[in-house]
């Protein structure tokens, strides 16, 4: 075993500690709080997910494993943030945050040599997992947006259905593939209108999205 991660498995409860709280430091205070209070999965979820995640990471760094075998305690975390629709910076931080977490866990022990040995380790085993979660991120992105798009292409055939339009408008394959092609090209609207999550909102984007299917309507 390296020397680096000799000392760290030696305080593996205080670098799991740091970690959690560096990834849990983009939240706000209060919620900082009751995620680092609770590992009780019924009532607090979310933390004891990354609670969770978040030493299954460390011992697989303390084990000096490829971060490519990490990636399903790395995408329970990844996909959290993404659905709270954090940036990739926000969401991603607390990989990097593993670095200064390994300085300050060395510098308790009185070992701070230490880095200097397996410096190179830590940087590149840090970076690979980060490119990693950059990836599940983008995938969980996705994701998010496809099924957004399809709940939104759905409620608007069944505006069009009840009020009676959908015969006299377009045959239901062909008006996915238009309203698809709809919401593509009007992707800010679409963004707009739905953070107003409200039925005012979505009657704007619904008018929206039938003027640009069928010069027919407008807006």
């Amino acid at each position: 075993m390296r020397a680096l991660l000799a000392v760290l498995a030696d305080h593996r409860e205080r670098l799991v500690e740091s970690w959690l709280e560096a990834a849990m430091a983009g939240y706000p205070a209060e919620a900082q709080g009751f995620f680092l209070k609770s590992t009780d999965p019924f009532r607090n979820p979310v933390g004891a997910t990354i609670a969770g995640a978040i030493g299954a990471l460390a011992d697989g760094f303390l084990a000096g494993v490829d971060p490519a075998s990490l990636r399903g305690p790395l995408d329970d975390i990844v996909r959290i943030r993404a659905v709270q629709g954090l940036g990739p910076a926000a969401a991603l931080r607390f990989v990097f945050e593993l670095k200064q977490v390994v300085r300050t866990v060395l510098a308790e022990a009185g070992c701070p040599e230490k880095l200097a040995q397996d410096g190179v380790f830590l940087e590149s085993w840090v970076d690979a997992l980060g490119l990693a979660s950059f990836e599940l991120y983008a995938a969980a992105r996705e994701r998010i947006w496809e099924i957004r798009n399809r709940d939104v292409t759905a409620r608007t055939y069944s505006l069009l259905k009840r009020a009676g339009a959908v015969e006299a408008f377009i045959h239901r394959e062909r008006f996915f593939d238009h309203c698809a092609f709809a919401i593509l090209i009007q992707g800010r609207l679409l963004e707009q209108y739905l953070a107003m999550s409200s039925e005012f909102g979505f009657a704007l984007y619904f008018f929206a999205t039938l003027s640009a299917v069928s010069p027919a309507w407008t807006v």
